[in-house]
């Protein structure tokens, strides 16, 4: 044990003393670019989520971009702007996913009914009730 923590303590400093260290780092550095493109902007990698729908019979619901659906559940907390809504939801095999909704997505109507139904799930339909003027 001691021995492999010497080791990779030797190879870190040769690392550092040849210049490398830098260059070595952009690749993972890169590769997580990469990813987080294809997952969140693109779309194109099979653990990719390409829509969300909610009703009130099935819940929450997710299509891959395979193109099978999955039900979900909602984690809180949840950011909901005027321009974008960050969410996190739990799948089947306590496996999570976020999900970025930007205003240019989908329609202007479509977008305000997803923010409501989003504040409404995280916070619950009885602090509705309780908001004055609603």
């Amino acid at each position: 044990m001691l021995r492999a923590a010497y080791g990779a303590y030797l190879a870190a400093a040769l690392l550092c003393l040849t210049g490398l260290a830098p260059t070595l780092l952009l690749v993972p550095l890169g590769a997580h670019f990469v990813w987080l493109h294809g997952v969140h902007l693109k779309t194109w990698l099979p653990g990719a989520v390409s829509a969300v729908s909610w009703d009130s019979e099935r819940g929450w619901r997710l299509r891959f971009a395979r193109g099978h659906w999955v039900s979900a559940k909602l984690a809180v907390p949840v950011f909901v702007s005027r321009q974008l809504a960050a969410v996190r939801f739990r799948c089947a095999g306590f496996r999570r996913r976020a999900v970025l909704v930007t205003w240019d997505r989908c329609d202007a109507d479509d977008f305000r009914r997803l923010r409501v139904r989003l504040i409404e799930s995280a916070h619950g339909s009885g602090d509705r009730a309780k908001v004055s003027g609603t």
